[in-house]
């Protein structure tokens, strides 16, 4: 089952946009997050807390167009949120980014980031009855939180209602800013940092020594990028 494991995640990173990423960079992530499910012959993408397995979703079917359908096994839980806090060596420790969506749990390990990953939009309602609400506030506290918005409709209603509950529950005392990179239609984080590795290659190019990892890559250039170009792709909100 290993070549059918590691040819279905192969498959994952590609549909997740991240098939920029060498096998090589998952190697810290790849036991906690993912498995091979013989019954179902398909790549599993599992969530723990505190290794308890909260979650696991399975490969539905390919579609011709590229398009991957994933659902729930049995005993999942859909409202289980991830709570990723920053590594010692992380990006942008100042900051706690809120995100919807599995890829976006995976790049935020690789950073090293803050980040409150939903599995979807709609877990998104009603977080102060939620059971790991003071967990997510005791990660956002005394941080600059960074609503991740896509360019779509369902994600910006989403995010605005997670806001106003927030704000209600407690004052985010260092402020808060909505990211949306609004290049093509449903444009999400990932889609951000593929347009910032091309916007940035010319620098990359002329600065290849030591940088031979996306880690090295983005910090280098992205934590830099992202804390001088807020005004160009952050709303700020006062």
């Amino acid at each position: 089952f290993r070549k059918a494991f590691f040819n279905d995640f192969r498959l994952f990173m590609h549909l997740c946009k991240l098939n920029f990423l060498k096998d090589d960079e998952f190697e810290s992530i790849l036991k906690d997050y993912f498995a091979f499910s013989k019954d179902d012959k398909s790549l599993a993408f599992i969530l723990k807390d505190k290794n308890e397995i909260k979650s696991v979703a399975i490969r539905e079917k390919l579609f011709k167009n590229e398009l991957v359908k994933w659902f729930k096994v049995k005993g999942s839980s859909n409202k289980f949120i991830k709570l990723i806090k920053a590594k010692e060596k992380g990006l942008l420790k100042d900051y706690c980014f809120i995100f919807s969506g599995i890829k976006e749990i995976i790049v935020s390990e690789l950073l090293g980031l803050n980040a409150v990953c939903f599995q979807s939009d709609s877990m998104m309602k009603n977080i102060h009855s939620h059971e790991q609400i003071n967990e997510l506030l005791n990660l956002i506290d005394n941080k600059r939180i960074v609503f991740i918005v896509e360019n779509d409709e369902s994600s910006f209603k989403a995010n605005l209602e997670l806001l106003k509950e927030l704000i209600q529950i407690n004052p985010l005392e260092k402020g808060y800013c909505v990211f949306n990179y609004d290049e093509v239609k449903n444009a999400d984080f990932i889609d951000f940092l593929a347009y910032l590795m091309k916007e940035l290659r010319q620098d990359y190019q002329r600065d290849k020594k030591g940088l031979n990892s996306f880690f090295s890559y983005m910090e280098k250039y992205f934590k830099n990028y992202f804390n001088k170009k807020m005004n160009l792709f952050l709303k700020v909100i006062k």
